[in-house]
């Protein structure tokens, strides 16, 4: 834990502390603000590998769980798939590729 609290301090002093955009300010803009605050592991940074594995565990893991409460609710297996669609979509971490 103490490894990955430095590795966030470093990433914290990298950032750039943007001024907020206006209210009346474009989407890109708010996007773009938005994006600079965020503090994430990039490709090529160390442990960005282990961290998409670790990730794509989890989500098959509350996919997992989601198909079961179908199953106890007594989903058939289509209205079982839409349901989990329904909820991953929603899901705040996206996977990408490795």
């Amino acid at each position: 834990m103490a490894t990955y609290r430095t590795f966030v301090e470093q990433r914290r002093r990298l950032l750039v502390q943007l001024p907020v955009p206006d209210e009346y300010e474009d989407e890109d803009e708010w996007d773009s603000y938005e994006s600079s605050r965020l503090l994430r592991l990039l490709p090529g940074d160390p442990g960005y590998v282990s961290w998409m594995v670790a990730l794509r565990a989890f989500r098959g893991a509350i996919e997992d769980a989601i198909t079961i409460c179908a199953g106890l609710r007594g989903l058939n297996e289509v209205a079982g798939r839409e349901l989990v669609d329904r909820v991953m979509c929603w899901f705040p971490a996206a996977c990408e590729d490795i």
